[in-house]
This record gives structure tokens, C-alpha cells and sequence, in this order.
């Protein structure tokens, strides 16, 4: 800014003549007041200067005194002059004082809108820390749904083929049923048998039908953890879909940016920051968007396993139904031969006639009865109720184990007692 001169710094020398002087930085404010006082004062002297002089004779000192005046005339109207550059150079101050609260108001918006950008990305940064530990607790839940359904596919395959040996074995039932038809000699003796055969087929019937409820129950839990899990994914996709939404605002804010004004190098830096962590964002939605396709590919997946075991399940019900079937027949088949037995009291008279043979044969009867009393504690370990649940590994274990022993033994019986050993 140009040195400016005003009427107080003006100061006269050793004649009366005024000198200006810079101004050093006193208030402008000052000057205007100085100015004004100056300018009161004026009138005054205008009015000694224009008033007529005295009808006396003229002397060189008042001559001198004119020519004082005129110069001081010329001084005062230079002053009105710096004066009028003043009130310039004020209203010039005026209008770069208001640019420049337009431009601090500008900034400060600007970084309103910075520290918004900068809190809502903090935002998101928490956001998707939050999606990455469900995402982690999710592929946790996986692995356990995983594990629990590699367990019921394995006691679904136990079951199935315990259901097979349970068919053999009343196959084997119906052909030993069939022999004990042609052997009527041997029906009092061999109805005990049959009857604990029955009973031993009823228990392993209601272990079965208890089997299937217990996988009924597991797959219900399995249903009810694939429910768990669809809603699990459906609430993944809302937080994507919010997720994006904030990613939009964040296009948004940038676009706004750009348009804002301000330095452009400040802007670029901003614009740039902003640009990259959004596309980090977009990195993170697109990896949780393949994520929660493999959780839906996982749960249609779930969903067919879960569709084979109850159809696995609808068939173990139907050879259970089949099953007790075959025992309704057993026991049909039992009163058959009790009445055959009724029947066979009249024959009895019969062996009365051949008891030297029979008298032969007890030795042989002593020892099948210390079979029997063998073959009875191994049915009352069947039948007695353990402390701890028997598996269906050890039911298979004793029920082969005994099949084993009884087919083993070969002895040379009568004919009414062949036919008992031929039941087991």
C-alpha cells in the first residue's frame, strides 16, 4: 500500500512553510479525526483569507504575508486532496476485508465437510470390523454344523445297517420258524425260547424306533440350524447392502469435493484420500459379497443333505414298520405252535415207549443244559438294564458275538430238542 499523507503530519520549517511527512503506521482512524478538525478550522481561515483588506498603505511585510497565505491555500487544498485518496484507500480496506471473511467462511465449511468425510470413514472402518468377526463367527458355526452333520450321516449309516442285520436276522427267525413247524416233537420245550427271541426282537424294535426318533430330533436341530444360518446370511446382506449405501455417500461427499471451492491442490489431496479408501471399501464389500455366496452355496448344500438323511429317515421308519410286521407274524406263528403243542401232549405216550433212548441221552441233555444256563446269562445281560446307555456298537458286538457261539455248536441231541438249538 501506497505512504499516504495527512494534514497532521504536516509541520512547518524555520519559515513558516509546511513540510509533509510519511505516515508510520498511526491509525487510519485517527487521521479521519484529525482530518475532520482540520477541515472545521478551514472556514475560518477561508473567511481571514477572503476578507478585504485594510485601506492602509500596502508594506512589503504584508505583501509577504500574502504571498504566506497563498501558499498556504495551496498546501490546505493539496491536504483535501490526500484526504480524498484516503476515503479511497478505506473503501478499498472495506471491500479486501469483506473477500477475505468470504474466503475464511469458505474454508471453514470445507473443513466442516472434511471432518463429516473423515468421521463417517471411521464409521465404516468400525462397520466392516464388526462384518469381519461375523464372518469369522459364521465360518465357526460352519464347521460345527459341518462336523454334527459327518456325525449323523455316520449313525444314519450305523442305523441302516443294524436295520439290515435285523432283516437277516428275522429271515433267519422265519426259516428257524419253519423247521420248528416240521419238528413238532420239540414245541413245549422250544416255546421259552421262541418267546425270548420275540422279546429280544421287541427290545432291538423299540431300540430302533428310539434310533429314529433321536434322528428325527437331530434333524430338526439341523433345520433348525439352517434357518439359523439363511437368517444369519439374509442379515449379511442387509449390512452389504448398507454397506454400499455408505460407499455411495462416499461418492457423493467426493463429487462434492470437486465442486467445492478452495485450492485445488488441497482439494486433490482430499479427493485422492477419500478415492482410496473408498476403494479399499469396495475391495471389502466385493471379497463379503463372495463370502455370502459361499454361505447361500453352503446352505443349499445343507439343505440336500438334510433332504437325503429324512429321506433316509422316511425309509429306516418303513423297514422299522416292516420289521414289526415280521414280529406280529412271529407271534402269530407262536400261538400256532402252542396250539400244535396241545396238540402234541397226545404223542407223548409215544416217547414213553423209547425211554431207554431217552435214558441214553440224558448225559447229552446235562451237558445242553449247561449251554442253556451259558445261553440264558448271556440273554439276561441283554435284557438287564445297564447303568451306562448301550450303543448300537455294542448291541452289534453281543448280538454277533452270540449268533457266533450258538451256530458253533454242533452236539448230538434228541429230535424234540434239536429244534430249541436250532432257534438261536
Amino acid at each position: 500500500m501506497e505512504e499516504t499523507l495527512c494534514p497532521e503530519e504536516w509541520s512547518t520549517n524555520g519559515s513558516d512553510r509546511l513540510v509533509a511527512e510519511p505516515n508510520t503506521g498511526s491509525g487510519i482512524l485517527d487521521e479521519v479525526v484529525q482530518l475532520e478538525l482540520n477541515w472545521m478550522a478551514a472556514p475560518e481561515l477561508e473567511a481571514e483569507l477572503l476578507s478585504p483588506p485594510l485601506q492602509t498603505k500596502p508594506e512589503p511585510e504584508d505583501r509577504g504575508n500574502e504571498l504566506d497565505q497563498s501558499e498556504r491555500i495551496q498546501i490546505l487544498e493539496q491536504a483535501l486532496d490526500q484526504c480524498q485518496v484516503y476515503i479511497h484507500e478505506l473503501k478499498a480496506q472495506l471491500v479486501e476485508q469483506q473477500f477475505l471473511e468470504t474466503v475464511l467462511a469458505q474454508t471453514e465449511e470445507a473443513a466442516q465437510v472434511q471432518q463429516q468425510a473423515i468421521a463417517t470413514l471411521k464409521q465404516q472402518l468400525t462397520q466392516q470390523a464388526v462384518l469381519e468377526a461375523q464372518l469369522i463367527e459364521l465360518e465357526q458355526e460352519k464347521a460345527t454344523l459341518q462336523t454334527t452333520l459327518a456325525g449323523a450321516e455316520a449313525l444314519a449309516q450305523s442305523h441302516l445297517i443294524e436295520m439290515q442285520s435285523l432283516q437277516q436276522q428275522s429271515l433267519s427267525q422265519q426259516e428257524q420258524m419253519i423247521q420248528l413247524q416240521d419238528q413238532l416233537a420239540q414245541r413245549d420245550k422250544n416255546m421259552l425260547q421262541l418267546q425270548t427271541q420275540l422279546h429280544e426282537a421287541e427290545s432291538r424294535a423299540t431300540h430302533q424306533s428310539d434310533l429314529v426318533i433321536q434322528l428325527q430330533s437331530q434333524l430338526s436341530d439341523l433345520e433348525a440350524t439352517l434357518r439359523e444360518h439363511e437368517q444369519a446370511g439374509d442379515d449379511l446382506e442387509m449390512r452389504l447392502q448398507r454397506t454400499k449405501e455408505v460407499i455411495t455417500a462416499q461418492q457423493g461427499i467426493i463429487s462434492a469435493l470437486q465442486q467445492a471451492q478452495g485450492s485445488d491442490s488441497e482439494k486433490n489431496k482430499v479427493i485422492q484420500s477419500m478415492s482410496r479408501s473408498l476403494l479399499q471399501s469396495q475391495n471389502k464389500l466385493a471379497i463379503l459379497e463372495g463370502e455370502t455366496a459361499q454361505q447361500r452355496l453352503l446352505q443349499a448344500q445343507l439343505q440336500h443333505y438334510s433332504q437325503e438323511l429324512e429321506s433316509q429317515t422316511l425309509s429306516q421308519q418303513k423297514r422299522m414298520t416292516q420289521l414289526e410286521q415280521q414280529v406280529a407274524e412271529m407271534q402269530e406263528q407262536i400261538l400256532q405252535q402252542a396250539q400244535q403243542s396241545r396238540e402234541y401232549e397226545t404223542a407223548v405216550q409215544h416217547w414213553k415207549d423209547r425211554y431207554l433212548t431217552a435214558e441214553q441221552s440224558i448225559t447229552q441233555l446235562k451237558t445242553v443244559l449247561q449251554q442253556l444256563l451259558t445261553d440264558r446269562q448271556l440273554s439276561d445281560l441283554l435284557l438287564t438294564p445297564q447303568s451306562a446307555p448301550i450303543t448300537e456298537g455294542t448291541l452289534a458286538t453281543i448280538s454277533s458275538e452270540s449268533i457266533r457261539l450258538l451256530k458253533g455248536l454242533k452236539l448230538d441231541l434228541p429230535a424234540f430238542l434239536a429244534g430249541r438249538r436250532l432257534t438261536k
